[in-house]
Formats: structure tokens, sequence, C-alpha cells
């Protein structure tokens, strides 16, 4: 029995130490990635001689305009001797550089994406005497500004959040906003939303510290105008009236054309009524017979139109004077 008793204390005693230091990992905290600046256009690369009889190979990542991008995947092979490196990504010059080891004239190549470029390495072994050849150094990439690239919409409409996003190859950034509205917007994200109010065009800006500022325009429209661009369409109309031929006090009127904006309406979806300024009761239609004015004298003739748009019934009144003889 005290055998017993003496093992089960012991079981409690280690569940108590157990139970005591249980532990849980914390988690490891995401590492944002960089984001590349730009699609790269082009790929150029180097080879340098270097003093322990091996050849450093650089390649250099540039866009369509010339400038070097960072954080661009780069990979290097050659099928005659080795490369220290086989796969990286561009530092802040754009450059990436891997050391090869061959004992034969070799082709190396340079990769990225569906991009590639090769350049010939020269095989070396260790002389049994003399001094090796001075190495020649590899060219250092000139030290450039990041730039900061706008991804938006190019159009917009009124009331509707618009999305924005930089690409730049920096991390840990404070982007500063300006949406050209007098909206601004400060964040370390790559992403922010804008609502515009009103339409029209505007030029958005972002910018960070050691970073050239990248811009971007947008159109923004309002759908409730009927057009796009920040004024609404008008309708507008045009009458016209003959003469009358003495003794005749009767002259004929008509509603020659209508427009909304630069839409020509059809007839079809135009009416008109007629107020002919002589007190007699106003008369209906487009084209409507000469009227007979009660006496000679100057008149002024007054044209409400209603035509259907694309934005509903619409209403404009045109005025004409005219002089029976």
């Amino acid at each position: 029995m005290m055998l017993n008793a003496a093992r089960w204390s012991l079981f409690g005693l280690l569940a108590i130490i157990a139970s005591g230091c249980a532990y849980d990992t914390p988690a490891t905290p995401a590492n944002p990635t960089s984001t590349p600046s730009s699609a790269p256009a082009s790929i150029r690369a180097t080879a340098s001689s270097r003093s322990d009889y091996t050849t450093a190979v650089t390649g250099t990542v540039l866009t369509a305009d010339g400038r070097f991008v960072a954080g661009i995947p780069i990979g290097f092979s050659t099928a005659n001797g080795t490369v220290s490196t086989a796969a990286t990504t561009t530092d802040a010059n754009g450059s990436a550089t891997t050391i090869v080891t061959t004992p034969a004239n070799t082709t190396v190549t340079v990769t990225i994406g569906a991009l590639s470029t090769s350049v010939q390495v020269t095989g070396a072994a260790a002389p049994n005497t003399g001094q090796p050849t001075p190495p020649i150094p590899a060219p250092t990439p000139p030290t450039i500004t990041p730039f900061a690239i706008i991804n938006a919409p190019s159009t917009a409409t009124t009331g509707s959040s618009v999305s924005f996003g930089v690409s730049a190859p920096s991390l840990g950034q404070t982007w500063q906003w300006n949406f050209g509205d007098g909206g601004t917007a400060s964040s370390q994200l790559f992403t922010t939303t804008h609502t515009y109010t009103k339409a029209g065009p505007y030029t958005v800006t972002v910018s960070a510290p050691g970073i050239s500022t990248g811009t971007a325009a947008v159109t923004v429209s309002d759908p409730t105008a009927g057009g796009s661009g920040s004024s609404t369409p008008t309708l507008a109309a045009t009458i016209s009236c003959g003469t009358n031929t003495p003794p005749a006090l009767a002259a004929p009127c008509n509603v020659s054309s209508v427009t909304y904006g630069s839409t020509t309406i059809p007839s079809g979806s135009v009416t008109a009524s007629w107020d002919w300024g002589d007190g007699t009761p106003t008369s209906t239609g487009v084209s409507p017979a000469a009227h007979t004015f009660p006496n000679k004298g100057t008149f002024n003739v007054v044209a409400t139109v209603n035509a259907t748009t694309v934005d509903g019934p619409k209403t404009v009144t045109v005025p004409k004077s005219i002089t029976i003889s």
C-alpha cells in the first residue's frame, strides 16, 4: 500500500509540473513582401573576372524608360560549371549577382519571367606559376530614387467608392494621398479608397519620403446628369415663322429643330403648344397651320416645346417676335 501511494504521489507531481510548464508558441508574424514598381521591359547582363579565378555575373532589370527596378525575381543558369546563386531578387539598384565557377568557356543565362539574356564567361583554372590577371571590376549601377505607380481606374462616377493602389519597391512607408478634389488620406497600406461628390477631371497623387511622387488621371461623371463630365445636357429648340402676304393676316410657324445636349431629338418625340400673343386660344402641334391674327402689328409668339430624352421628359420655352403687315 505504501508503494502504491508513493507511486500515485509521483504521478500527481509530474502531472502538476507538466500542466504548469505548458507553453503556447506564439505565431510567427508575417513579413510583407516588396511590391515591384513596374514590370521589367528589359534585362542586361555583365561579367567580370575575380581574383579567385571565378567570374561575377550581374543581371540588371530596367523599365522601358531606362529606370532600374527592385524586387524582381531573377535566375542564373549555365550548362558548364556552377553558379553560387540560381534564384534571387534584384536589389534597390535593380541588380543581382552570382559567382560562376567553370573550367572552360561557357554561357550564363540570366532569366526574368519570360525575358532572358546571356553573357559569355571564360573558363579559368589556377596557374602553376605567375600571378593571376587583376580582376576587372563590375560597373556600379547608378543610384536612383524609387518611384511610385498609382493603380486606379481612368473613369469613375459620383457617389461610388473608387479603389486606389500604389506599387513601389519600398515597405514601411506612410503614403500621402491627394485625390484632386480637396480630399486627402494618409496610410501605411498599399491601397485606399475615395468617393467623389462632383463630376469632373481630377489628378491623383501619392508620395512618401525618398520616393518619387506617382500621379494618375481620373475622370468622374455624374450618372444623374445624363452624361459624363461636370455639365448637365439642356433641351434647346428653334422655331421659325413665315411672313404674311397682304392683305391676308395669317403667318405659319413651326418647330424646326430640337436638341438635348449634342443629341438631335426626332420629331416623333416632340410636342409643342403655341401662344400667339394676340389673346386668342393656344394651339398645339410641331407644325401647326398658319395662324390668322385679328389685326396688323407685331406679336410675341411663344412656343412651349416638350421632348422625350434619355433622361426623361424635358421642356423648353422659345419666344419669337413676328410682324403682320
